[in-house]
Parts: structure tokens; C-alpha cells; sequence
């Protein structure tokens, strides 16, 4: 992967967050999700498969089923901030880190403030529970580290077992920060 590859990716994922929020927003506020509900309850959803006509999916009956509960709604909803501020977060990391360590960077990646938070966040969204610290990082247990700070935020060895708070400015945050760095400092 280039460096603009690199660049493109995150943004493009942050672009994606966005675009996802702002769909999301606007459908809730003309009636937008009930003609979406009303749309595929009738035609049902199908993801093509390697054979035509054999794809797979939910039925009409059964989006309606769900989607028209407004509990279970808002369960969707839910669940698809989560995806997309979790996206934003594990690409932006991971691709970044992938990067780095490619290109003999990882040490001074490490030395970014956001570093060692952002992975942690990184781990706690991607495993498990998707919002509890399950393991402090053995590489910050090793030398004795307790606690890590970014910006507002701060985690505690106390903290594990426990759920932490991810909000949508503080992945936005990491997001910026992440993208500061492959623009400024990478190579």
C-alpha cells in the first residue's frame, strides 16, 4: 500500500461514516425510514451469490417484521452507529499500522499520543463485548504502566472488566489524529 492508498482508504471510510450518519438523520426526520420499511416489505432484500438467481437475504415478511417495531428500530439504529464508528476506528488503526510497520514507521507511530488509546479502543470495539476493557495491553503491564491518557479521556488498569465510553466525537478525534499523522509525519 502507498501513502496516498493509505490516505484514500481513511478517508474514504470517514466519508463513508458520514455519509452513513447523515442517511440515517435524514431518512428519521421526513418519514424516510417508514418508505424504506414500506419499500423492502414488499420486495424483500437478496445478496446475488456466485450463481444467478440463487442468492440469499430476508424476506418482505420478515424485514417488516422487524423493522416495523419501533423498538427494534432503534436497536438497528443502534447497532449501525456501531458499525460505522467502529469502522472508522479498526481501518483507520489498522490500515495505519499496517502501513507503518511495512515501512520501518511503527516506532515512531508509537510515539503519537493517541497511540497506545486508540489501539486499546481499537482492541475493545473489535473483541468480545465490543465496549468492555477486557485486558489491559501486556506491553504497557510489562513496563508497569497503568494508565493511558488521550485528549479528555483516561483509562485505568482499574478499568478492565468495565465498560468504556466510545462515543462519535472521540472516534472522530481519532480519526483526525490518525489522518494528522499519515499526512505529517509518515513517508
Amino acid at each position: 500500500m502507498t501513502k496516498t492508498e493509505l490516505e484514500e482508504l481513511i478517508d474514504g471510510v470517514a466519508a463513508s461514516m458520514v455519509y452513513g450518519l447523515s442517511l440515517m438523520q435524514n431518512a428519521q426526520g421526513d418519514g424516510g425510514e417508514a418508505r424504506m420499511v414500506a419499500s423492502v416489505a414488499t420486495t424483500g432484500i437478496a445478496f446475488e451469490g456466485p450463481v444467478p438467481g440463487k442468492g440469499v437475504g430476508m424476506g418482505g415478511a420478515e424485514i417488516h417484521s422487524v423493522f416495523s417495531k419501533p423498538a427494534n428500530l432503534e436497536i438497528v439504529r443502534g447497532n449501525y452507529v456501531f458499525v460505522l464508528r467502529s469502522g472508522l476506528v479498526r481501518l483507520a488503526y489498522e490500515a495505519t499500522y499496517h502501513y507503518a510497520r511495512s515501512n520501518g514507521q511503527l516506532a515512531l507511530m508509537k510515539t503519537e499520543p493517541w497511540f497506545y488509546y486508540c489501539r486499546t479502543i481499537r482492541n475493545v470495539i473489535s473483541h468480545r463485548e465490543h465496549s468492555v476493557l477486557d485486558r489491559w495491553p501486556e506491553d504497557l503491564t510489562k513496563t508497569g504502566v497503568s494508565t493511558m491518557s488521550w485528549r479528555h479521556r483516561t483509562l485505568t488498569t482499574a478499568e478492565v472488566g468495565k465498560d468504556v465510553e466510545i462515543t462519535l466525537y472521540d472516534c472522530w478525534q481519532m480519526y483526525l489524529d490518525i489522518r494528522d499523522f499519515v499526512q505529517g509525519r509518515l513517508t
